[in-house]
């Protein structure tokens, strides 16, 4: 027997279906709504149907924005990992045909990043396997167990991006092998989410006559004020006590 869908599940058809109201909205725990609609992997589609939504309640827009930020941001890292994946697998003449949710997020989603996916599937012909394993592994892959294979049901060989020798990191990240952390402050005005400001949290990420403001130095107060788009004035500075 199918279990009914929840109320929340329902609710969250008819917003993807914009069949519903901000009184409506307003009615339900933030937490909830966003809890279920992460569940259901909808969170984006949800969050950009709401923005549609007239009056629609800032903390259940604001949840779901967190969400889909981090989507976005995690999909182009998807994105240059996928090409450069094809890319080696084509220099080795091997014909690859993505199938599943990779395919489905670039053809019939709006935006890739809309549909979530924890890897990548690869079709290639049984004669092309070894040629495939091999470029794969020249490219930084190597075989995990993550995947079972059977020979009357289905064959699957799982790769997973493995850098023991930080040239990966080296070549496309930095190339001292650092790990150099970035902060991003975006904007959402008239319903448009702009990137405002970013900077790399290193140590000289101090503007002249200005404190550092890098990772050591991520004080609440400071960085709220320093990155808001007003920022917080020409002679404000803070003190121990107010």
């Amino acid at each position: 027997m199918t279990a009914e869908p929840s109320s929340a599940a329902r609710l969250l058809a008819r917003i993807l279906r914009a069949d519903v109201s901000a009184p409506e909205l307003a009615e339900w725990s933030v937490d909830d709504l966003a809890s279920e609609a992460d569940e259901h992997g909808v969170d984006r589609l949800v969050w950009q149907a709401i923005t549609r939504v007239p009056g629609a309640p800032e903390p259940l827009v604001a949840a779901l924005a967190s969400r889909a930020r981090m989507a976005m941001a995690w999909d182009l890292l998807e994105q240059r990992e996928l090409s450069s994946m094809l890319r080696s697998l084509s220099s080795a003449g091997v014909r690859a045909l993505l199938i599943k949710g990779t395919a489905l997020a670039y053809s019939v989603y709006g935006a890739p990043w809309h549909r979530p996916r924890m890897d990548t599937d690869v079709l290639v012909s049984s004669e092309q396997v070894a040629s495939a394993e091999r470029a794969l592994r020249e490219a930084g892959y190597q075989r995990s167990n993550a995947m079972t294979s059977g020979e009357f049901v289905s064959h699957q060989a799982s790769f997973e991006r493995v850098d023991p020798t930080g040239d990966y990191t080296r070549a496309y990240v930095s190339a001292g092998d650092d790990d150099v952390p970035g902060f991003n402050v975006f904007t959402r005005r008239d319903g448009t989410i702009r990137h405002f400001w970013s900077g790399e949290m290193g140590a000289a990420t101090a503007d002249p006559g200005q404190d550092p403001r890098g990772a050591p130095d991520l004080v609440p107060l400071w960085l709220i004020l320093d990155n808001t788009p007003d920022g917080r004035g020409e002679d404000w500075y803070p003190k121990l006590s107010y």
